[in-house]
This record gives C-alpha cells, structure tokens and sequence, in this order.
C-alpha cells in the first residue's frame, strides 16, 4: 500500500503509431499519435489500488494503427526503489 511515482516511456524508431496508457485508471500519457523516432516519457504519483498498480492501454476512436508500446517503466517510493525495464 501507498503512494508511488510511475514513470513511463513510449516510442518507435521504425513506425508512427497511436497512444495511451493509464495507470490505476488514470492518464499517464493522454491519447496521441507519436511519429517516427518520437519519444515520450510522463510520470504521475499513483496510489496502490488492492495492492496492485495497474497499467492499462485502451483506444476508443481509429483504433487501427493504436500500439500502446512501453519501452521503460520505472516504480518509486521513498524507502522502496526499483526499476522494470523492457526493450522492444
């Protein structure tokens, strides 16, 4: 339980496509579309949600090209500090 900083980083060097991604049913990263070799980091404090923190990707309009892609993500709290990190 507790508070948390989430932070999120999204991006293609390959391909332009569409985004968004909540945490605990929140934007982190509005919906938009990321060029070509665009990245985009965005953090936000987030409080545990039945001792989980969820990340979530949903598209409600032109879905066809909506990749909610994340290349890094990083968990913080004050006594407690750990990093998860996927490369595509």
């Amino acid at each position: 339980m507790g508070t948390y900083s989430v932070k999120i980083t999204t991006g293609d060097p390959k391909m332009s496509y569409g985004v968004g991604i909540e945490v605990n049913d929140k934007y982190i990263i509005e919906p938009q579309i990321l060029n070509k070799n665009q990245y985009f980091t965005n953090s936000k404090e987030v409080v545990v949600m039945d001792n989980y923190i969820k990340v979530n990707s949903k598209c409600e309009l032109n879905c066809q090209n909506y990749w909610s892609r994340i290349n890094a993500i990083e968990i913080t709290k004050s006594y407690f500090n750990f990093i998860i990190i996927y490369k595509s």
